[in-house]
């Protein structure tokens, strides 16, 4: 027990070093931070007027609106939803989300350090490395994304998960274990296409051709990933909706490769990566983790032919550590041009993402192994990156209000790359929550405006072209009613339109109901099978325990 509190004791110090930063007034100056805060924002909005689940941001692009929940990791805007219906401040919920993942993350850590039997110093080791990870540093510090985070936080336990499927059956696990997939899934885009490779290459080293452990897997993750699908199959099969695949950012992927001496040497500090060998955002990936990477690479070589406990975990994580590395190297290119997904990946650097928690594991793993001299080295290690960590700070605080960001009139991604193919309108500092005629005559009196639902009526003595300044996205629909005969509108597309919500009517009185809806073939299907999928997996959890309660009675 006594153990167990100084385990805690410097778990506790071990997180405060990343998360110091938030004791300050306002929130750290980030390329991300204050984007998910407006998202924060919009996502609440979106729901109170109607929209389940929220797909488009009612305010952003100074309220014209923006898909960008159609496309973007939805989790840390879920979870914000708690705190911001209760009129917290978006910046303390982001502080809030992002302290938890790291405790839920650091949790993560030590049962996995109990499922294979470690020491608690190996565990506080272990923890050390997945704290005092440059990468997370660098994403709390200089990035904002809280995406990330939460995909650190959530991958130990899935880790885990996998673990304890091999020799349980508990229902319990299986939904639980469902849940944890499904919110890995929605938690970053980026995020899941790089770690649930990892992941099942970690299931291949801990089943080999335990068939009944594959089954339950499987079977695990296909439920989550049906439990998120409302998120995945429009985002995939609407992407041609939008100007992803032409943004500067997926047309340039494969240019951003750092060099090995940013790996090894790049101080850590704010700024942005470029196309070549130039960049002023850090990637180094930290003396601790390098030296603990050589170490346990010499370790495992000197004992491959005498190990026998973790023998294939030891392979497959020096493997993966050794190709996060290389997978960031130019000389990587050709394989990279190769991957269908390479356009969403952005950033090769991002396999740093997870460097240092797959070190983490296997460094306690191997803690037993090492001679005197190599634990006093990486103790010494950890307490020098610790003290060098501890003196970094953000280079700006930002003070905004709720208010400001409920107006955040920008997109929130990078390169406005959820814009809508159609949409080339410029002039949106013109927003009023009316509709205009701009061909024709009549008059427009509106009954109440939305961002996700408009009424009004329209007095038009001739035939006219409505336009609401509304960026026109699948999911649109609006509504004419002239006297008992209600009909629904089809759009027009014009330059002069230039990718607006627009329709024209004939001269007569008409009552306009324009409403954001879900039905697309994508959202349908999708929103349905998560539906039945969660309905499903509640009612077998229900009854298996009811059974279990009446077989003990």
């Amino acid at each position: 027990m006594k153990n167990k509190v100084w385990l805690l004791l410097l778990t506790g110090i071990l997180l405060f070093i990343p998360l110091k930063v938030y004791l300050h007034a306002g929130i750290p100056y980030t390329h991300d931070g204050e984007n998910h805060l407006a998202r924060f924002a919009n996502y609440k909005l979106a729901l109170k007027e109607g929209q389940f689940p929220p797909r488009f941001a009612p305010s952003l692009m100074n309220r014209y609106g923006y898909p960008v929940f159609n496309y973007n990791y939805p989790l840390p805007s879920i979870l914000s939803l708690p705190f911001t219906f209760l009129k917290l401040p978006y910046i303390l919920t982001f502080k809030l989300l992002v302290t938890f993942s790291l405790m839920t993350g650091a949790i993560g850590i030590y049962f996995l350090g109990r499922k294979y039997q470690v020491s608690l110093m190996a565990t506080l080791i272990g923890e050390s490395l997945y704290l005092l990870n440059p990468y997370l540093i660098s994403t709390i510090l200089y990035r904002g994304s809280i995406g990330e985070v939460l995909i650190l936080a959530l991958f130990p336990w899935l880790w885990w998960l996998i673990l304890t499927l091999k020799n349980s059956t508990s229902s319990l696990l299986v939904g639980a274990g469902a849940g944890l997939w499904a919110a890995f899934f929605l938690a970053h885009n980026v995020g899941v296409l790089l770690g649930v490779p990892l992941l099942f290459l970690l299931a291949v080293a801990s089943y080999g051709r335990d068939l009944r452990a594959w089954v339950r897997l499987l079977g695990v993750t296909l439920v989550g990933f049906l439990m998120s699908l409302w998120f995945w199959l429009p985002a995939l099969a609407e992407k041609s909706l939008v100007v992803l695949d032409q943004a500067g950012l997926s047309q340039t992927a494969t240019f951003h490769f750092p060099t090995f001496s940013q790996l090894l040497f790049a101080p850590l500090q704010f700024g942005f990566s470029f196309r070549g060998s130039v960049d002023s955002l850090s990637f180094s990936l930290g003396i601790l983790q390098w030296v603990s990477c050589l170490l346990l690479s010499l370790t495992w070589w000197k004992q491959r032919t005498t190990e026998t406990k973790n023998r294939w975990l030891g392979v497959a994580l020096m493997v993966m550590s050794w190709g996060l590395v290389f997978g960031q190297l130019s000389t990587s290119a050709l394989i990279w041009q190769q991957l269908p997904f390479v356009r969403f990946i952005q950033f090769p650097w991002r396999l740093s993402l997870f460097w240092a928690l797959l070190l983490a594991v296997w460094l306690m793993l191997s803690w037993v192994k090492f001679p005197r001299w190599a634990q006093l080295l990486i103790g010494l290690l950890v307490v020098a990156q610790a003290l060098y960590f501890s003196r970094l700070s953000a280079v700006d605080y930002r003070y905004l209000t709720n208010v400001d960001y409920d107006a955040f009139s920008q997109s929130t991604t990078t390169a406005n790359e959820n814009l809508p193919q159609d949409f080339t309108y410029t002039e949106i500092g013109d927003w009023q929550p009316t509709a205009k005629i701009i061909e024709g005559q009549g008059k427009v009196v509106v009954t109440y405006w939305q961002g996700s639902a408009r009424t009004y009526q329209l007095y038009l003595t001739e035939s006219s072209l409505v336009v609401e300044p509304t960026m026109l996205f699948a999911g649109w629909e609006t509504q004419a009613t002239t006297g008992n005969q209600t009909s629904f509108l089809t759009y027009e597309k014009s330059a002069t339109i230039a990718g607006r919500l627009a329709y024209r009517l004939p001269a007569g009185e008409y009552q306009i109901a324009s409403r954001f809806t879900q039905r697309t073939p994508a959202r349908l299907i999708g929103n349905t099978a998560s539906l039945v999928t969660v309905v499903a997996t509640l009612l077998w959890l229900g009854v298996d325990l009811f059974k279990k309660k009446r077989s003990q009675v």
